[in-house]
């Protein structure tokens, strides 16, 4: 059995445990010739150019718009020398080294350096107990380390003079795969008279997909692809995804399957998640997919670095995946927005699903409390997609009462979002009290796609579903199709889109202006069935529940 572990490396002073959400530790030591896997964070050599040069490439105004940046770019600006990690690597590699071997690698930025050993070493090397973590939800088992006993690394740095190339307190790992809460899928079933169901055709109706194809396009180009991400999840959909494009005689689309080895992660429930995943991904267009399976809950750290330098990787990310940011370290969220920095200013376009919540005023705190928004879709770096509903009459659409929307309360709003944020808050009626979020922070969604009456077929049979789990693939596909638009007029990929968008004061497709995502009914992750009237409205352009509204294809040719 592989274990994936993330070393977390904090100033202890601000260090702050997450959550381990559905997680209970129990006394079961893991066994000592288990192999596990950490990474190391070394400090980054210029710790303010990853966020300078994703605002300028993707500044429509900047003279680098879009010009993307390879991996060697990256590592140059921002990586380590490879005499300092010979050193690092050196230092690690000497410490218990008569229990086990232990292999190293640098990925790809050179800011992380990957180590493999068996537990026996790791506990030796850093004076610590792996134990398990039991889920009764899941029947899975996980693994955390004694939170109580920080790892100080001084006595290596010292004797090498790297104390400032490496951060030097290791702490905080409360379980395996991710110090982070789990993320969280966003699918529920959903049933509702007062809203049509929609399916594939429907989807490319809206969007403007309908009379798109992929014949001409270069093949293997990583401009004319996609890509889903699915996690704690090992389930290969098969012929269920060939069987959902022939109902609708749809050109077949298989999907290539990218399966990360994890065996105690065999089943976690979550199939349906990565099928409605990869048959509306799959279906809004005919492009090229891959669906990356990670049996762990996901670690962006060498999530980014495979993908990035994988082989013609797809330009176009939909992760349907959140958590509440108040489960997340700070450290952690700043981490994995340099991640996504990264992927921006390589020219990919990351989307994630705003989570199924509402505000996250949830039945949990009696509807009254404080907005929870959600992370990663709070992330300024990432396109956050929200939810809608199809009316019956086919012509409008509505926000979905449960669509995630809202403020972050880490993440300041970015510069681009002044002025479309600013006039919301100013000019919308029937806002939720201010006290309630941070109307400073970074606001979301940023475009949405259908969440409510979604057909899809799972293992035992058809079923209406929803949430921005379903919305999430669908906006992500019509990204690809622009982007491969856009590859048949010799532009490059849209990439990091949302300055550019938000400069531009939307104009991607629908505008929503009616409804609000003020209701929350539990489903079993957040409470009982309780409704929380309290959200943000739609409104003419940008707003907290629906963004710039939902993509057509050719809207964004124009705009663009």
């Amino acid at each position: 059995m592989k274990l994936a572990l993330l070393l977390i490396f904090f100033n202890l002073a601000n260090f702050r445990i997450a959550n381990a959400q559905d997680w209970i530790a129990t006394s079961i030591l893991v066994a000592k010739t288990e192999s596990v896997t950490f990474v190391v964070d070394l400090a980054k050599k210029q710790s303010d150019w990853l966020e300078k040069t994703i605002n300028d490439i993707s500044d429509p105004e900047s003279i680098n718009y879009q010009r993307y940046l390879t991996n060697e770019d990256i590592a140059e600006n921002i990586g380590r020398t490879n005499e300092e990690i010979k050193a690092i690597t050196k230092q690690f590699s000497n410490l218990c080294s008569y229990l086990c071997p232990m292999h190293a690698k640098t990925l790809v930025h050179k800011d992380y350096i990957e180590f493999k050993t068996c537990v026996a070493r790791f506990e030796c090397m850093f004076h610590s107990q792996l134990f398990y973590y039991k889920n009764p939800f899941r029947e899975n088992f996980m693994v955390h380390i004694d939170k109580n006993n920080p790892i100080i690394l001084d006595h290596i740095l010292k004797q090498q003079g790297f104390s400032h190339s490496i951060r030097s307190i290791i702490t905080g790992i409360d379980k395996i795969g991710h110090p982070a809460p789990p993320l969280r899928s966003t699918l529920i079933k959903t049933e509702s008279a007062s809203s049509e169901r929609v399916d594939p055709l429907i989807a490319q109706s809206v969007y403007g997909t309908k009379s798109f194809s992929s014949k001409g396009l270069p093949k293997n180009n990583s401009q004319a692809s996609q890509c889903t991400v699915d996690i704690e999840i090992n389930y290969i959909p098969g012929e269920i995804i060939t069987n959902f494009q022939n109902e609708f005689k749809l050109p077949v689309n298989p999907i290539d399957f990218i399966v990360v080895e994890s065996s105690y992660f065999n089943s976690s429930g979550w199939e349906t998640e990565t099928l409605l995943d990869t048959e509306y991904i799959s279906s809004i267009t005919d492009l090229p997919t891959c669906g990356y399976l990670d049996g762990n809950n996901i670690n962006f750290v060498t999530f980014v670095s495979y993908m990035m330098n994988r082989a013609n990787a797809a330009k176009v990310v939909s992760f349907s995946y959140c958590n509440f940011e108040n489960l997340w370290s700070p450290y952690l969220m700043d981490q994995a927005n340099s991640e996504f920095q990264k992927l921006g200013i390589a020219g990919f376009t990351v989307l994630f699903a705003a989570g199924d919540a509402g505000t996250g005023n949830t039945a949990a705190t009696g509807c009254n409390g404080v907005f929870s928004p959600e992370f990663p879709a709070s992330s300024p770096y990432v396109a956050a997609v929200g939810a809608t509903y199809l009316s019956t009459d086919l012509k409008n659409q509505h926000p979905w009462s449960n669509g995630g929307g809202g403020f972050s309360t880490h993440f300041k709003r970015p510069s681009w979002q002044n002025d479309a944020v600013s006039k919301y808050l100013e000019s919308t009626p029937n806002l939720p009290d201010s006290s309630l979020f941070n109307s400073s922070g970074r606001g979301y969604p940023d475009l949405v796609g259908f969440g409510q009456n979604v057909l899809m077929l799972t293992q035992t049979g058809w079923e209406a579903v929803g949430g921005t789990s379903a919305a999430t693939p669908m906006a992500s596909s019509v990204i690809s199709a622009f982007n491969a638009e856009r590859l048949r007029l010799n532009k490059p990929p849209i990439g990091f889109f949302l300055p550019a968008l938000y400069k531009l004061s939307g104009g991607l497709g629908y505008d929503v202006t009616s409804g609000n995502n003020y209701q929350f009914s539990g489903d079993g992750f957040y409470g009982s069935n309780t409704i929380c009237r309290n959200g943000f409205p739609a409104a003419s352009g940008w707003d907290a529940s629906s963004g710039w509204g939902s993509p057509n294809l050719e809207a964004l040719l124009k705009i663009f």
